[in-house]
């Protein structure tokens, strides 16, 4: 008895594993990736306007980059920023630092403080913007394809495994 509560207290409190969402924007010759979890905790959000994730390694066209990653209410027209401080604080962009600032649907669903991501292949006008060649890039977000058991479901086999050898254990003795 105490085991079995046990073990059930254990399933319960086993935390179940998120996956990643990828990034890939592609076109006028420039391939930019990137991985955040499909459910991110935003560095910070604006008032109805989206949010902005900090510290994301981008992969621009092999060079990775540390960099503040924007996503944009469907209101203001931009789909998504990468963009680091020195480019906020006047900087600008240049051809070792990229930034983009891409027009373009919502790409999240969900309240800026706890979005989800919009699984699929977007066309986002760069429109001359920052950094990279006018034009149209087509952004694919995919949701990772590695089928992992997550340890909720470890744990629950587990205590069903553990609750048949009682069972079969109870029927020898008696």
């Amino acid at each position: 008895m105490r085991l079995s509560v046990l073990v059930t207290a254990f399933a319960l409190l086993v935390p179940v594993a998120a996956h990643a969402d990828n990034f890939t924007l592609t076109g006028q010759g420039q391939t930019i990736a990137f991985s955040l979890p499909d459910s991110p905790q935003p560095s910070e959000f604006g008032d109805g306007t989206g949010f902005a994730i900090d510290n994301v390694d981008v992969d621009f066209n092999g060079t990775l980059i540390s960099e503040s990653v924007g996503f944009y209410a469907a209101r203001t027209g931009i789909a998504i920023s990468i963009a680091d401080e020195t480019f906020f604080a006047g900087g600008g962009a240049s051809a070792s630092d990229p930034e983009l600032i891409a027009l373009g649907s919502q790409l999240y669903t969900g309240s800026e403080s706890s979005p989800t991501f919009v699984l699929g292949t977007y066309t986002i006008d760069n429109g001359g913007h920052i950094g990279l060649p006018e034009g149209d890039y087509s952004l694919t977000i995919t949701g990772d394809t590695a089928v992992t058991p997550e340890p909720s479901s470890l744990a629950l086999l587990g205590s069903g495994v553990i609750g048949l050898a009682g069972l079969v254990r109870r029927r020898f003795i008696a």
